[in-house]
């Protein structure tokens, strides 16, 4: 109809319309922590390690899976179920999520905004991380 198409193919991976460039999360898995580190320092990839082990058990987002160019890497090294719960204070939804998701717990939330509570309970098994989010003040 003589209106030219907006949609157009994104070199950096996106290929929708208002779609974020974005990569594929590397395969970090099994590799020893310090060289996961080197590889993603790197790349200029922002990053946490979440345990104490030499070696990386599991990691989000999963190897291969499409992850914004400047999302964060969680390296797991231990398992979930002898780490001690993460302080999530100050830290978005979106970070509690991403975290919690890695290590298997379930999440519930209260509120909108950055963590100013949390505490851990157990349901049939399941770890449980209750947060408490409030709105930042600038001030």
């Amino acid at each position: 109809m003589g209106v030219p198409s907006s949609w157009q193919p994104n070199s950096a991976g996106g290929d929708k319309l208002g779609s974020r460039p974005s990569v594929q999360a590397p395969d970090l898995q099994n590799v020893k922590v310090r060289d996961a580190k080197q590889r993603l320092a790197e790349q200029g990839r922002v990053f946490d390690t979440i345990g104490a082990g030499d070696m990386v058990k599991r990691q989000y987002p999963r190897p291969g899976e499409p992850m914004a160019i400047r999302q964060r890497i969680y390296l797991l090294t231990d398992e979930p179920d002898k780490l001690p719960l993460p302080d999530f204070k100050d830290k978005s939804l979106r970070d509690v999520m991403e975290i919690t998701s890695l290590l298997g717990w379930e999440v519930r939330v209260e509120g909108e905004g950055y963590v100013t509570e949390q505490k851990e309970s157990k349901e049939n098994g399941m770890r449980i991380v209750h947060v408490k989010l409030e709105p930042r003040h600038s001030g």
